[in-house]
């Protein structure tokens, strides 16, 4: 990872933040590039081409989305994950993820993966886009 796509990842967590969310994807602000960034309860990631090694568990979470304000859809994902991904330190590495924080990483792929959260079910309920959407 070159200082060009830390510099745009640093980018992705200022507009996060400005816009309330918890995690952005690379495609939500009009890039191909498979980045993801998220912060939730004081930790914070931000990741190159990540994938999905394995998952366990299931839960079910209602979730929203900076690409779809005022949207809300029932998502089943898995309860932990193991992902790897290029840090922002350039190292390819494994990382495990559970809890909120791995719901958000798992959304974001999506994101990368062209799939959105009205693809997982329909819209439950109207609402306004100000709390922690991914």
């Amino acid at each position: 990872m070159g200082e060009e796509e830390r510099d745009f990842l640093l980018s992705m967590l200022i507009n996060m933040w400005h816009w309330h969310g918890i995690g952005l994807a690379a495609p939500q602000v009009g890039s191909a590039s498979r980045l993801i960034v998220a912060e939730v309860e004081g930790v914070r990631i931000a990741l190159g081409n990540p994938v999905v090694l394995e998952g366990k568990g299931a839960a079910r979470m209602t979730e929203g989305c900076l690409s779809l304000p005022g949207r809300e859809v029932d998502v089943w994902r898995q309860r932990s994950l193991w992902v790897r991904a290029i840090d922002i330190e350039d190292r390819t590495s494994d990382f495990s993820f559970d809890g909120l924080l791995g719901r958000v990483v798992q959304h974001e792929i999506d994101h990368l993966n062209g799939v959105l959260i009205i693809d997982h079910g329909p819209a439950i309920e109207c609402r306004s886009a100000q709390r922690g959407d991914a």
